[in-house]
C-alpha cells in the first residue's frame, strides 16, 4: 500500500499496516471533517425528518424505551446507516422512506468514497463537489447492489445444499457481506466498473487478502460498536433512567432516529475511508498500483493530480464471476468451521457456568 503526502509535485510512498490503515484514515477524516460530515448530512437528513415526520403523524400507545440496539449497526454492509421509519406509521409510507433512505445511503456511500479518493490524492474539494464528480456513477452502484442482493439470495440457498452448502454456505454469506460486498463501492467510484463488473471485481480484490481482510473488517467493526453502538446504548440508558417512566414510541423513534443520525455523521466517514484505504492497499501490493504511480513523481506538471487519479481509475477486467472459484471453498469451509468452533466454544462456556452456579 502506498501513503499518499502531496509535496508539490511527488507523492510519499510507503507500505501502511493495519494500524498506519487506521492512523491514515481517521488524519485524512481530521483533515476534511466538515467535508465529509457534510457530505453524510446531505445523504441522512433528509431522510431522518421523513422519519420523524411519518412518527408524528402516526402515534401509538406509549410503550417502554427498548433496551436493544435500535440503530441496526452493521459494518458487514460496509454502506451508510439507514435510520428506520416509525413502525406505528403506515405501511405505504415506511417503505418510501426505507426504499429513498436506502437509495440515498448509496449515493451518499459514493459522494463520501469519490472525496475521501481525491483529497487522498490532493484534489479536495467541497461538500457538493462530491456528489458533482460523481457523474452517473451511482447508477452503476446501484445496479451492483441490486445484483448484489440477488447473489446474495442464491448464496443463502447454497447453504441448503446437503454437504457441501452446509461446510461452505455460511463462511461465503459470512465474507461476501463482511468484505466483498464494501468493497464494490471504491471499485466503481474509483475504477468506473459497471454494474455487471463491479461485484466480480470487488469479490476478486476482496479474496487476494482473504484472512487479513476478514480480521481488519472485524476490527472495524468492533471500533463501530464502541463509537456508534455503546454510546447510543448509554444515552437510551440515561433518558430512560431521567424519565423514569415509559415513552410514547412517538417521543422514542424521534430521540432515537437524532441519537443515531449524529452519531453516524461523526463514525461513518471514517469507515468509508478505512475501506478506500485498504481497497487502495490491495492494488498496490497485487497490481504494482504504487510503481504505476511511480512514473507520476518526476513529473514538473500542474496537472500530476489529475494523472495520478486516471491512473487509479485504469484497472483490469476481473477474471471471476458473480461466484466464487472452486479453489476458494477451501477457505470457506475453514471459515465456516471457525464458526462452528466458537459456537460450540460459547455452548460449551454456558453449560460449564450452569454446572459450577448450579
Amino acid at each position: 500500500m502506498f501513503e499518499a503526502t502531496t509535496r508539490k509535485n511527488s507523492v510519499d510512498l510507503r507500505p501502511l499496516s493495519a494500524g498506519q490503515l487506521f492512523d491514515r484514515a481517521i488524519r485524512l477524516y481530521r483533515q476534511h471533517f466538515l467535508t465529509f460530515v457534510g457530505i453524510i448530512a446531505i445523504a441522512q437528513i433528509p431522510i431522518t425528518v421523513a422519519s420523524i415526520l411519518l412518527s408524528l403523524l402516526a402515534p401509538a400507545p406509549e410503550i417502554s424505551l427498548p433496551t436493544t440496539d435500535v440503530f441496526g449497526n452493521s459494518p458487514i454492509w460496509g454502506f451508510l446507516q439507514m435510520t428506520q421509519a416509525a413502525g406505528n406509521s403506515s405501511t405505504f409510507g415506511t417503505v418510501v422512506v426505507n426504499i429513498l433512505g436506502w437509495a440515498l445511503a448509496l449515493v451518499g456511500t459514493a459522494a463520501l468514497t469519490r472525496a475521501a479518493a481525491d483529497a487522498y490524492f490532493g484534489a479536495p474539494g467541497g461538500i457538493l463537489d462530491g456528489y458533482r464528480r460523481l457523474g452517473d456513477v451511482w447508477v452503476s452502484l446501484l445496479g451492483a447492489v441490486f445484483l448484489a442482493v440477488i447473489v446474495t439470495i442464491l448464496l443463502a440457498l447454497w447453504t441448503f445444499i446437503p454437504l457441501i452448502g452446509w461446510f461452505t454456505g455460511p463462511g461465503l454469506l459470512f465474507f461476501y457481506g463482511l468484505v466483498a460486498i464494501p468493497f464494490i463501492t471504491p471499485v466503481i467510484v474509483v475504477e468506473g466498473k459497471n454494474a455487471s463488473s463491479g461485484l466480480p471485481r470487488a469479490l476478486e480484490l476482496a479474496q487476494r487478502r482473504f484472512w487479513w481482510f476478514i480480521g481488519f473488517m472485524l476490527l472495524l467493526g468492533l471500533f463501530s460498536q464502541v463509537i456508534v453502538t455503546g454510546p447510543a446504548l448509554l444515552l437510551a440508558g440515561g433518558i430512560s433512567a431521567m424519565t423514569g417512566e415509559g415513552l410514547s414510541p412517538t417521543v422514542s423513534a424521534i430521540v432515537f432516529q437524532t441519537i443515531s443520525l449524529l452519531l453516524n455523521m461523526i463514525y461513518l466517514p471514517i469507515q468509508l475511508t478505512c475501506v478506500l484505504l485498504i481497497y487502495l492497499d490491495v492494488r498496490a501490493r497485487t497490481e504494482g498500483l504504487d510503481l504505476a504511480l511511480q512514473v507520476t513523481l518526476d513529473e514538473e506538471n500542474p496537472e500530476m493530480v489529475k494523472s495520478q487519479l486516471a491512473i487509479v481509475g485504469e484497472a483490469p477486467a476481473p477474471d471471476i464471476s458473480f461466484f466464487p472459484r472452486r479453489s476458494d471453498l477451501g477457505q470457506y469451509f475453514l471459515l465456516t468451521m471457525a464458526f462452528l468452533g466458537i459456537y460450540i466454544a460459547i455452548i460449551a462456556t454456558f453449560i460449564l457456568l450452569a454446572v459450577l452456579l448450579g
